[in-house]
């Protein structure tokens, strides 16, 4: 068949940075290609792809280029596809509203893909006037409609906020100030924790990080603690259910250790990038012993610390068999392939660059890498010697560690 596929214009097919439509336009035009079919792409000139690619224009039409008006190309790029419609079979837009006018009357059969909310203002009437036109839907849940107006959802969200309010621990002072900034945190605080089946977590924030970080939730639990112990055992109840069960280099997953991210687009689903779930932290699994420890002092949930025990064992069979592989008190993440070096903070601490901020402070954890050391506190004055490959210091005469042990010994038992 001799098929069209119309494009959105603002990224290039498929896209270099995020844009989950053209990726969808790139995998339909290339599987088309691979079976056969005669496929022409109406995209930016930037794209690649195996179809005849006609480049509508020169380069993608970003927000923010003196040339930017996405609309009026879009609507050259319609009446073109248009112009050269009984060159195909059948035309493929992906131009959302736009394309049900453009190529109304076209006498090659059109069919176009919704790629936006069907429930924006005047949608529903836009579709109810174009019901001859073939319209397909991205995905089911796309399709369920909204039940709730904005009103409605707003009453609800502020209901349930002064429920929470109620059952609170309140802190009053006689400083206006402090008390606004409590009610805030209150607020904030409760617009990030999240209700799932495993019970309340806080995510990491608005809009990218809207999802579950385990380094993020253990710590908002552990900060909280006092005041919501609810928080810390949704906490733990999630990552346990999430906890790697085997090892995958693509996610650095390990036996026993925490979560670090996940995500749930279609990226992620395709394994694009590794952060359907990923493991790539090395302080998730000690926080998450320590968060634990603390919950259990502050509850005394003991029949919850019995259930997750096992999780527990597990993240300390990780620390001493994954995360501290050469027994030098430091939980490390191993990879076995190369990877590019990172960029910016992050590629700094990995090379062991130090940090100006915490230069010559004296603490009872030491930071170098990525990892983490357990040992004891450094007494004012106390000689240091080089231990382990990496030359990291230790009091002469306190004795290191293993970070598993010492957890086990002072926290957990």
């Amino acid at each position: 068949m001799r098929i069209a596929q119309i494009a959105p214009l603002a990224e290039p097919v498929p896209p270099m940075r995020y844009g989950g439509t053209e990726r969808v336009v790139s995998w339909l035009a290339e599987e088309l290609v691979r079976r056969g079919h005669d496929v022409t792409l109406f995209a930016a000139g930037t794209s690649q792809t195996s179809a005849t690619l006609v480049p509508v224009v020169e380069r993608p039409v970003r927000r923010g280029s003196a040339d930017y008006d996405l609309l009026a190309w879009h609507c050259l790029q319609a009446g073109l596809a248009q112009s050269h419609a009984g060159e195909f079979d059948v035309m493929h837009l992906h131009l959302d509203a736009l394309g049900l006018a453009a190529c109304r009357g076209t006498a090659t059969p059109v069919l176009t893909t919704l790629h936006g909310r069907l429930d924006a203002p005047g949608t529903p009437e836009l579709l109810a006037h174009y019901d001859d036109h073939p319209l397909v839907s991205i995905s089911r849940s796309q399709r369920e409609p909204v039940v709730e107006s904005f009103d409605e959802a707003q009453a609800a969200v502020s209901s349930v906020l002064q429920n929470e309010r109620e059952r609170a621990v309140r802190i009053d002072s006689s400083d206006s100030r402090f008390n606004a900034w409590m009610e805030r945190s209150f607020a904030d605080l409760h617009l990030l924790v999240t209700n799932t089946d495993t019970g309340p977590y806080p995510y990491a924030g608005v809009p990218w990080s809207c999802t579950l970080f385990g380094r993020d939730g253990l710590i908002t639990a552990l900060e909280s603690l006092w005041v919501a112990p609810e928080i810390a055992r949704g906490v733990l109840a999630r990552l346990a259910a999430y906890q790697a069960t085997h090892v995958d280099e693509a996610t650095d997953a390990e036996p026993g250790k925490i979560l670090h991210e996940t995500r749930s687009g279609e990226l992620a689903a395709t394994r694009e990038i590794p952060f359907g779930r990923y493991y790539g932290s090395v302080d998730a699994t000690p926080l998450f012993l320590m968060l634990l420890a603390a919950y259990a002092e502050r509850s005394a949930d003991l029949a919850f610390v019995r259930a997750i025990w096992p999780a527990a064992e597990r993240a300390l069979e990780w620390m001493d068999a994954y995360g501290d592989r050469d027994g030098d008190g430091f939980a490390r993440v191993h990879r076995e392939r190369a990877r590019p070096a990172p960029s910016g903070v992050e590629g700094l601490l990995q090379r062991g660059v130090p940090c100006r901020r915490y230069a010559g402070r004296r603490t009872h954890r030491a930071v170098r890498g990525a990892g983490v050391c357990v040992r004891r506190p450094l007494r004012h004055g106390a000689p240091r010697v080089p231990a382990g490959p990496r030359g990291a210091g230790r009091p002469a005469d306190g004795p290191r560690i293993g970070a598993a042990t010492a957890i086990r010994g002072s926290v957990l038992v």
